[in-house]
């Protein structure tokens, strides 16, 4: 029977590769999926605080612990090829997690990685890079990409850097910023 309603989203069973392992997500109601939660951070990060209240009681949110990476109106550009356009980190139980959209500005782009790295308080690095999907020498001009790095939580707050790089260096200057888990102004 078709589900009804705001913001659900049917999923159908995957059938695994390994004959041994089968993987069943059932079904997902919006705070569960990865996609709304992002169209919701993009929502609310162009509503003023009455707004957000209003979003937040609606959809049965605890947004306290989310942290917006930019400051509202802010674009993080990337030599003029890439632009973080909307970043935030979200806080669950048992990860951290960093969503980048990310937009591309030039018509030919090369291969690059995501550097993450994230700074305890006495200064030690840990490395999360990755590699987009998809791959950055794909994308088009003007489109927009949607980045997730899970990160295993930590207690306590660290500082965080990001950026583009490949083999000839980085893409232009990191974005830097610092996550306090108890507080979502960090800038």
């Amino acid at each position: 029977e078709p589900q009804k309603g705001d913001n659900l989203f049917l999923v159908k069973p995957i059938e695994s590769l390994s004959s041994d392992y089968k993987f069943d997500y059932g079904e997902l109601n919006g705070r569960d999926s990865l996609l709304f939660v992002n169209r919701l951070i993009r929502l609310r990060n162009i509503l003023d605080s009455t707004g957000k209240k209003m979003l937040d009681e609606y959809c049965d949110l605890d947004t306290n612990s989310w942290h917006s990476i930019l400051k509202r109106g802010e674009i993080a550009d990337f030599n003029n090829e890439i632009a973080l356009i909307n970043g935030n980190i979200i806080r669950t139980r048992d990860s951290t997690y960093f969503f980048l959209l990310f937009s591309s500005r030039s018509e030919y782009l090369e291969n690059f990685k995501i550097f993450l790295h994230q700074y305890d308080t006495d200064g030690n690095k840990v490395n999360f890079d990755f590699l987009p999907v998809p791959r950055t020498h794909t994308w088009v001009q003007w489109d927009q990409y949607l980045c997730i790095r899970a990160l295993p939580n930590e207690p306590g707050s660290f500082r965080y850097s990001l950026g583009f790089f490949n083999e000839e260096g980085r893409l232009g200057n990191p974005v830097n910023g610092r996550f306090d888990h108890k507080s979502t102004d960090n800038h």
